[in-house]
């Protein structure tokens, strides 16, 4: 054994002895020490250790990079905007670390709203001071900010059609596609990918992908309108349609593809209605007549001739005085264009599609489940007790886009359906109704949400609320009938029948 072998072992030997001396000399060191500043010492230690730390730890990952050979080290951090806001804080916090250590570099992709929503929260503006807290930290941290555009509408029928027919054809014909779709060519000129182009590509065509283009043809469009081009919401709107596909297989079941992504269109985009057509469906062994006089209705304002249509059609028609709900559905722009798609849904037995989307159909906060982040924000800020939160939501009402604008409001709607008491003018109803104030083309669904309610438990600020919203919209005949049915109810209170009586009564007056 070498001496200095020898010698550590001594060393250690001695010290395991003066252990019991030491641990005593230690302890009458602690009963000197002041218990009130003890807290400081400790704090004050620890502040100086973090510190010695993080240098140490900065120095030493500096030299194994040196010593790597490694020209750059590049760390790719996405999806940061789906963590909680202080997550959010400590991830940049540790990214700060590394900034000044050569060869790193760091790349974030993010929503760069939700991310100054985090640092705004964490660092909230000081009384008096208009700095934007969240832009100007960013600004420090991020040398170069790469903001993507959204899609166009002809980037999102490409960007479909590339998802449906993936992996149904080889690599190589694969490859093709993408190269006529980002093709300079074909994006000043706005062209979507077809069964025509496909062909041209690699030549015949199977009739699954002929039926995977026609798909992306058909949804392509509402979904680029819809949700404004973002390519996350519509590849899981795909992803929701192919799932319910194969659950139905599993079960021996065949769902036509272009039924569902309509049904799933509706589900998407108008809650609310696609809730209401569930109950029509339902109790007429699938195949509603409130749909079906609603398509023959589209008919005859196309056609504005409805003698040379069958007697079918004609009595079929006249029953619509029998089923009032439809009114609002004939008020809603984007229910008229949706029901004017093809396929028909009038005499398609919608049962088994239903069956397969029956988690949406839940009371169980099911607008949640598909709400983006920016959407749950917005929630989160529309049921805060604050006045001035509640504003600063209704104010970001337009950024949006309609999918996120419609669930907004059918989240709206689950927490009315729940709440025990909507007396309140800031419960979730009152709330409902002032989003719609914001985005009026939801106003067919809310008053449609507002008629499945019972009479009995509307307040009566409902009345002047809703025509505030809907006055001065496209759903201002929906609000008359609205008026009309309360002022007739049989089981509204008497202050309710009266207000709307006298708001009936005066919007007919003006309309004179």
């Amino acid at each position: 054994m070498s001496a200095a072998a020898t010698g550590g072992i001594g060393v250690l030997t001695s010290a395991l002895t003066d252990l019991p001396s030491l641990a005593k000399k230690a302890g009458q060191l602690l009963e000197e020490v002041d218990p009130s500043k003890a807290d400081e010492l400790f704090k004050e230690e620890t502040k100086l250790s973090i510190s010695r730390n993080i240098r140490s730890f900065r120095s030493e990952f500096q030299a194994i990079l040196e010593k790597s050979g490694f020209s750059t080290v590049v760390i790719t951090i996405d999806d940061l905007d789906r963590c909680l806001p202080s997550t959010i804080i400590e991830t940049l916090e540790a990214i700060r670390l590394f900034l000044y250590v050569p060869k790193t570099a760091f790349i974030l992709g993010a929503d760069e709203r939700l991310v100054k929503y985090a640092v705004r929260s964490r660092f909230p503006e000081f009384p008096g001071d208009r700095t934007d807290v969240g832009r100007d930290y960013l600004e420090k941290l991020v040398q170069y900010a790469v903001r993507i555009p959204p899609m166009t509408r002809g980037d999102t029928e490409n960007y479909i059609a590339l998802l449906l027919i993936q992996g149904k054809i080889d690599e190589a014909n694969y490859d093709k596609c993408i190269e006529w779709a980002l093709d300079s060519g074909s994006i000043q000129e706005g062209r979507t990918f077809n069964a025509t182009n496909a062909a041209g590509l690699f030549g015949q065509l199977s009739d699954d992908l002929r039926e995977d283009l026609a798909l992306a043809q058909h949804i392509g469009p509402v979904l680029g309108v819809g949700l404004n081009g973002n390519p996350r919401q519509c590849k899981r709107f795909l992803n929701t349609l192919m799932m319910r596909i194969k659950m139905a297989d599993s079960r021996k079941i065949e769902l036509e593809r272009r039924i569902l992504a309509k049904l799933m269109l509706l589900e998407y985009f108008r809650p609310q209605f696609f809730r209401s057509l569930s109950e029509w469906q339902s109790t007429q062994s699938g195949i509603s007549k409130q749909l079906k006089i609603l398509e023959q209705s589209l008919q005859f304002q196309e056609n504005n001739e409805p003698e040379k249509d069958s007697s079918t059609k004609v009595v079929d028609l006249k029953e619509r005085e029998n089923f009032p709900e439809i009114e609002a559905w004939l008020q809603d722009q984007w229910i008229l264009q949706w029901a004017d798609t093809e396929p028909s849904l009038a005499e398609i037995d919608l049962r088994p599609y239903y069956y397969f989307s029956r988690e949406k159909l839940t009371d169980i906060s099911s607008g949640a489940k598909r709400l983006s982040p920016e959407a749950q924000d917005i929630i989160r800020k529309l049921l805060s007790r604050s006045e001035a939160v509640r504003g600063n939501a209704f104010k970001q009402a337009n950024t949006l886009n309609q999918a996120d604008a419609a669930a907004v409001l059918d989240e709206l709607f689950d927490k009315s359906r729940n709440s025990e008491n909507n007396s309140d003018e800031n419960s979730p109803l009152g709330i409902a109704i002032n989003w719609v104030s914001e985005r009026k083309e939801l106003g067919a669904e809310l008053v449609a949400f507002i008629n499945s309610l019972p009479d009995t438990d509307l307040p009566i600020w409902v009345v002047t609320r809703l025509e505030k919203a809907l006055k001065d919209s496209q759903h201002i005949s929906a609000l008359v009938q609205f008026l009309e049915r309360i002022s007739n109810s049989s089981t509204a209170s008497p202050a309710l029948k009266k207000a709307a009586k006298s708001r009936f009564d005066r919007i007919v007056k003006e309309g004179k």
